[in-house]
């Protein structure tokens, strides 16, 4: 479904699902939004041109019936992404100057996933961007 969103977006490009790791797939609740329920996660496509595979990161939204097909998740994001893109910072929470920012809220970065999840520019994705609601800090909770 993330592959659709990102055909549609970029039409001459084509790619074929390969897989997905569920160690890769972030499950969280985002308090700040209509429809709370969100999912991140990196999978791997195939160019169907080139042959070449890519890391992709998508954010799937739950906001229909859950018996539409697709558990009633949509994709709100689907981009490459690479060695070099910003991972979550569940665990590592860097500010700048050492201060929360304003409102505990950081449009550029997601709190909600580990490091091992990459992720486009934040303005890229909805979710995951509140300081505090996800257990930052709380390293003992999350199995790695």
């Amino acid at each position: 479904m993330a592959l659709v969103l990102y055909h549609k977006n970029r039409p001459e490009e084509q790619y074929q699902f390969l897989r997905v790791r569920l160690n890769e797939v972030y499950s969280f609740i985002e308090y700040r939004l209509q429809d709370p329920y969100h999912m991140h996660m990196n999978f791997m496509a195939q160019d169907v041109k080139t042959g070449l595979e890519k890391t992709f990161f998508a954010e799937l939204c739950m906001f229909n019936d859950v018996d539409d097909g697709n558990s009633g998740f949509v994709a709100t994001a689907c981009e490459i992404v690479d060695g070099n893109s910003e991972g979550g910072r569940r665990i590592k929470h860097i500010f700048k100057d050492g201060k929360f920012p304003p409102d505990y809220y950081d449009a550029e970065n997601c709190y909600a996933c580990a490091e091992r999840i990459k992720h486009p520019p934040g303005a890229c994705y909805r979710a995951g961007h509140d300081v505090l609601g996800y257990g930052v800090g709380e390293e003992d909770s999350l199995v790695e």
